[in-house]
């Protein structure tokens, strides 16, 4: 680790809002020299050397928002506010990372980072029956430490405890009363990342519903789902992994978030029940894939009048189909409902400026009578409301995708500090009902059992459904993809180019002979390792 100076005259030289910054072990320039390569805010102008030696995507850059989060260092946009900074991962050469004023380290390794983003929020109210604390899957993770305590110098911790996943669940009743919680990351490689600062939340005693006011309250029974990749559709983004839970190429649990891809799912999540209220049966992954790919108005550049604002959205590439962070909500739901994408006439849809507007109980009391359920936004996520209780206090019932369903105070902050809604007015009230839409039978369909599903085959890789080598290299598909997007170790090697293995502008799955040797690539591969020889 090192610090860069600056030499003279060279202060201020490098330009906040875009710029790029190359690396290389002394004064020969190449990409055999080349270190390290970053470029932030647009395109970076010269990146010949750190495409060549695999350190970069063309085209490829950071890019400054309000949001947060994780991502591979080949996507076009890392979101940063204001006194954060971008880095490597610890020894990992393909994942950036959010670096917080607290944790910058500049002349000094990388330390592991904290998660980016949680719920409860801080200082809401939570049932004391049902406490469920979540926070985002960070990458590299093999577990997390988690502790409560009812101080916030956590001298003696109500719950200390090490959870595979980004949730911490607790057992039964929480005795009532305020408490602080703090995480740290347990990293593959044997680190340990520094406690998150103290978040405090409040336990309360919700009570129930007595038999004798049952119209004291009211549910609509949406099933809750976890924000996850939900299909065996393969994800080819680098936001999941090569096995396991999290797997690039399988439907991930259905009860925790497991990846980076998943952290990034509440909009599509939230979209999912909503349709299922109406009699749909739609994967987040299906309402993603709309939502980027195909709805005439597309940020992936399938209007050919439409002006791009950055490299990826008129340049689409498979290993962009699920990413939901740049997802169009309200095109997504109203396709998914029946409605042509651009006809938001049927939703009704209320703006808010917490703290000084806050939506009213009796609205969405009025809202969940007339069996409307809700499609609620706080500061950075996506939720749904689908009831409520008027006895013995004033509760919302809220499926949070994040970390589970629950009854939560009215006046908590996961309700207060709600800033949009949006709610489908009544069937026949203006138009015609929802038609919801449910997944095409292809999205589970393998027609030639080669791992790769038949939506894939025909929407995205362009190969044939029913031959399990459409290439005729004695490769099955799904080994073909694979090479293209995970390396032996597992380490992720994607790039767009990559997939052109040889530079005949043919993909892997497509070409019989990937590396220009002749021979068909099962032929050549002799020992069978799965490696281009």
């Amino acid at each position: 680790a090192a610090v860069l100076h600056a030499p003279a005259g060279g202060v201020n030289v490098l330009d906040d809002r875009q710029d790029q910054v190359a690396l290389y072990a002394g004064s020969t320039h190449s990409a055999a020299t080349l270190r390290d390569f970053v470029a932030w805010g647009g395109p970076p102008q010269s990146a010949g050397d750190a495409v060549a030696a695999g350190l970069w995507d063309a085209g490829a850059y950071l890019e400054y928002a309000a949001s947060g989060g994780y991502v591979a260092a080949s996507d076009d946009s890392l979101h940063l506010l204001p006194n954060e900074s971008a880095g490597r991962y610890p020894g990992v050469a393909d994942t950036w990372a959010i670096y917080r004023a607290g944790q910058l380290t500049p002349g000094r390794l990388n330390p592991v980072p904290l998660p980016a983003f949680s719920r409860p929020m801080a200082g809401d109210s939570i049932d004391a029956a049902n406490v469920v604390i979540g926070w985002s899957v960070v990458p590299h993770a093999t577990g997390y430490r988690f502790q409560l305590a009812r101080e916030p110098g956590f001298n003696v911790p109500v719950v200390d405890t090490v959870t595979p996943y980004a949730d911490y669940h607790h057992p039964g009743v929480l005795a009532p009363g305020l408490y602080y919680w703090r995480v740290r990351v347990l990293a593959e490689g044997g680190e340990t990342g520094p406690w998150s600062a103290p978040l405090a939340v409040t336990a309360v005693d919700l009570g129930a519903v007595g038999a004798a006011s049952p119209a004291a309250e009211k549910t609509l029974g949406i099933a809750w789902q976890v924000q996850h990749k939900d299909t065996f559709l393969l994800d080819v983004s680098g936001h999941n992994t090569k096995t396991g839970d999290a797997a690039w190429d399988v439907a991930h649990p259905d009860t925790h978030r497991v990846s980076e891809h998943d952290n990034h799912y509440c909009q599509v999540a939230g979209m999912a029940m909503i349709n299922s209220y109406y009699g749909g049966d739609i994967s987040q992954d299906r309402l993603s894939y709309y939502a980027i790919r195909e709805y005439p108005d597309s940020k992936r550049g399938l209007d050919p009048a439409r002006t791009c604002t950055f490299p990826a959205e008129c340049m689409p590439d498979v290993k962009d189909d699920f990413w939901a962070g740049r997802n169009k909500g309200l095109e997504a739901i109203s396709w998914s409902l029946g409605y042509t994408w651009n006809d938001h006439s049927q939703i009704e849809m209320r703006a808010y400026n917490p703290p000084t507007t806050t939506v009213p109980f009796n609205d969405i009391k009025g809202w969940i009578d007339a069996n409307r359920p809700l499609l609620v936004a706080i500061p950075g996520h996506i939720m749904v409301i689908d009831g409520y209780r008027t006895t013995p206090s004033q509760q919302i019932h809220l499926l949070d995708p994040w970390t589970a369903a629950s009854w939560v105070p009215y006046t908590g902050n996961s309700i207060q500090n709600i800033n949009w809604i949006g709610t489908y007015k009544a069937p026949g009230a203006a138009g015609a009902p929802p038609a919801p839409r449910s997944d095409e039978a292809s999205i589970t369909t393998d027609s030639d059992g080669d791992g790769v599903r038949d939506f894939d085959e025909v929407r995205r890789f362009h190969t044939d459904p029913f031959a399990f080598d459409s290439d005729a290299d004695w490769v099955r598909d799904k080994q073909d993809i694979l090479e293209t997007v995970y390396d032996l170790a597992g380490t992720y090697v994607y790039t767009p180019t990559q997939v052109y293995y040889d530079g005949d502008s043919v993909r892997t799955d497509l070409d019989w002979d990937n590396d220009a040797d002749t021979y068909p690539d099962g032929c050549a591969d002799t020992n069978r390792n799965c490696a281009y020889k």
